[in-house]
Order: structure tokens, then sequence, then C-alpha cells
């Protein structure tokens, strides 16, 4: 039928997931550890670094950009989508200042099935005014979609393990 299975696929997606774990729980902590400074100075510190690292890969790793500069191909849909990273990252940054690294991420998972919902349902209905197209309804996707929405928020709900008190 389709392309064919890329293991490399799934290894990026792990990668991401653990990388975007980790980094939150680490944020969660910092942010905390420092509740005394504002809110915009702390995104301001931990920005400052990911726009040097983030220009150093773009300009090794991207011939466009060097050659036509960074906002070569840019159009509405482009600053659309930048302006979108940008609200999730602040949303992100308050979420993990005020609640926790837990919730951070059971609000991600229910993402991935809210925007499955607006490709299936909503989509079709706005393709006039923003550039997307409705997808069919697939069980088997859907299915996944929530298979991952449950295991996530069941892992992270689910109480700490402890080790049975052994009778004497």
């Amino acid at each position: 039928g389709g392309p064919p299975f890329q293991p490399i696929g799934l290894v990026f997606v792990v990668a991401k997931v653990f990388f975007s774990c980790l980094c939150a729980v680490m944020a969660e902590k910092h942010l905390k550890a420092f509740s005394h400074i504002p809110i915009y100075a702390q995104v301001a510190q931990l920005k400052f670094a990911w726009l040097w690292v983030s220009l150093a890969l773009t300009l090794t790793f991207d011939g466009n950009v060097r050659q036509h500069g960074f906002f070569d191909g840019w159009d509405a849909r482009t600053v659309a989508v930048a302006v979108s990273w940008v609200c999730k990252g602040w949303t992100t940054f308050l979420v993990l200042k005020n609640l926790d690294s837990v919730l951070k991420n059971i609000g991600e998972a229910v993402a991935i099935l809210v925007i499955y919902l607006f490709d299936v349902l909503i989509a079709d209905m706005v393709a006039d005014i923003l550039p997307v197209h409705g997808k069919d309804f697939r069980l088997a996707t859907f299915l996944m979609v929530l298979v991952i929405v449950l295991t996530v928020t069941s892992y992270t709900l689910a109480p700490a393990w402890r080790k049975p008190v052994s009778c004497p």
C-alpha cells in the first residue's frame, strides 16, 4: 500500500519525546528554583543559549539560509507557524513554572487528539479561510492517537511504585 516503514523515523520520534520530557523536567526544576525572578526574565535567559545554538546549527546545515538569507521562502503560513510556536513556548513555560511537567506532557498528548479531530471534523469547513485540508476518519488512526493520550495520562497520573513490605 503505502511507503515502506522507516525505522529511522521511529528513532527520531522516540528521541524527540525523550528530550522533550527531559527538557520539561529540567526547565520546571530551574523555573521553580528561581521563582523570585519574573517569568519573562527566566524565558529570556533560557532562550538566549537556545538562540545561538539554533543559529549555529542552521548556518552549518542549511545552505539555502547561507545563500539567500533566513527569511527566504517565508509566506503568511510560515509566519503563522512561527507565531504559534512562540505562543506554545510561552504557554509551556507558564505551565512549567506554575504547575508541572506532568501536566505539560498530558496537555501535549491531548493536543494530538484535538489536532486529529480538527483535521477530521472542522478542517474542510474552514478550508477557504485557513490553508488546511480535511482528512477522512480512520478508526485505526483514531485508536492509535487515543492509545497515546491514555498511555501518557495513565503513566503520569499513576502513583509511584513502592517496594512491598515483607511479612515476618
